[in-house]
């Protein structure tokens, strides 16, 4: 559906614009209200369709006279790139147009609003600021922006993972040393492993930068959780917890009614994933928050940038999570990372050992605690289902159990079945 506009003269236009500014903001406010942009952006075939359809690169349909006034008015404005990039196709000439007319509009507006304040001047008055019409000409600006930005901009990040693509990044060019190809990431798996080699069955290294940082910082850091949470399987299966209480009654009698539960009680439930479902509801939500918290931090750029590193998948430091200690007002003994400031006496080469280190031992820790984890659910697990591993008979990938039924969502979350 094309939306028909009348065929009028550039200076018809400016007469008619300029002829009432308070019809200008109705006419501005009306088609905010109507919400032509969307009818605008899906002028032309559906979607899905145009993108199976082979491209006619011989034939053009021609502009029509609307359309070639928004073009010679963009190149007039200083916007000739913009221009050629809507001359070359019908859908963008189409935006373009609907762009146009607010363009016309605000220029009227910016035009008479100078000259009132000429005359207020000449007047020995104080210009008067027209707020209302300021505001719709800033609702014309940013509607005419959806209007035209579609037919060219890069696929978003979201629409690329909803429509089943990798997210296009090539209007940012890669400046970063770290591994951006195929031929990086062979010469780091040879690092790695030279008995291995290099294995790649998802095609990663043919995708783009940003996709390769992303894929290995999710290594890194989930080679991280997988070491740990290993040690703690085997530190928690074997009965060792703190000696003192999870939760009880502050002093003063604040919550006198509070139950004493200690990490004994927790620990004599079973194993790990027993000990889980033991905890009290809001201990459970207490650790899922401190990790969102955590995970928040590692990736905010403001943290990044406050350490002198970029975000992973803008050429930073895969793995690299920044420091805590200096930017809360409130005093933070330690960082997460590195703690005790270990890697600030090691030199380059050894950094980029423990580095190598690090990747290997987080590949085999998470190797090792799924076979724990299916080992307690009376899977064969060679090497592991010969050990004395508590059996476990809830679901190890579900974070609530029964016992968390009065939070919500969980009861229907455990209605469901494979």
């Amino acid at each position: 559906m094309v939306v028909e506009t009348p065929e009028l003269a550039e200076s018809e236009k400016v007469d008619k614009f300029s002829a009432d500014r308070t019809e200008n903001r109705d006419a501005l406010q009306e088609l905010q209200n109507r919400n032509e942009t969307d009818e605008f952006i899906t002028l032309q075939q559906p979607k899905l369709q145009r993108r199976h359809e082979p491209k006619d690169t011989t034939s053009k349909q021609p502009a029509t006279a609307e359309a070639e006034l928004g073009l010679r008015q963009h190149k007039e404005q200083g916007s000739p790139k913009l221009a050629s990039q809507c001359e070359a196709s019908d859908e963008g000439s189409h935006l373009i147009l609907y762009r146009s007319h607010f363009a016309v509009a605000d220029k009227m507006h910016q035009q008479q609003s100078t000259k009132d304040i000429k005359t207020s001047q000449e007047m020995g008055q104080s210009p008067r600021i027209d707020f209302d019409s300021s505001f719709a000409s800033m609702l014309a600006l940013s509607v005419s922006s959806v209007g035209y930005a579609t037919a060219f901009s890069r696929t978003t990040t979201i629409k690329a993972v909803a429509e089943g693509v990798a997210p296009d990044f090539s209007d940012k060019p890669w400046t970063s040393s770290e591994v951006k190809d195929a031929a990086g990431l062979k010469d780091l798996a040879i690092k790695l492993n030279p008995v291995v080699g290099y294995w790649d069955p998802l095609n990663i290294g043919e995708t783009s930068p940003e996709t390769i940082g992303w894929f290995r910082h999710a290594e890194i850091k989930h080679g991280r959780v997988a070491m740990a949470a290993f040690v703690g399987y085997c530190v928690q299966a074997n009965g060792i917890c703190f000696p003192w209480a999870l939760q009880g009654p502050l002093p003063g009698g604040l919550n006198a009614d509070l139950p004493v539960i200690t990490f004994a009680d927790i620990s004599a439930a079973g194993g790990p994933s027993d000990q889980w479902d033991a905890l009290p509801s809001s201990a459970k939500l207490q650790i899922i928050g401190a990790i969102g918290f955590l995970e928040m931090c590692g990736e905010a750029s403001v943290f990044l940038e406050a350490d002198g590193q970029q975000h992973y998948v803008r050429g930073g430091k895969p793995g690299y999570y920044p420091t805590l200690k200096d930017k809360f007002p409130h005093p933070i003994p330690l960082n997460l990372f590195d703690p005790f400031g270990l890697q600030s006496k090691m030199s380059p080469e050894k950094k980029e050992k423990g580095l190598l280190a690090e990747i290997n031992n987080g590949r085999l820790a998470q190797i090792g605690i799924i076979g724990l984890i299916s080992a307690s659910k009376g899977l064969i697990v060679p090497g592991l289902d010969s050990l004395n591993i508590p059996s476990y008979a809830g679901e190890p990938m579900a974070a609530f159990s029964a016992s968390d039924s009065a939070l919500p969502y969980v009861t229907d979350m455990l209605k469901f079945s494979l």
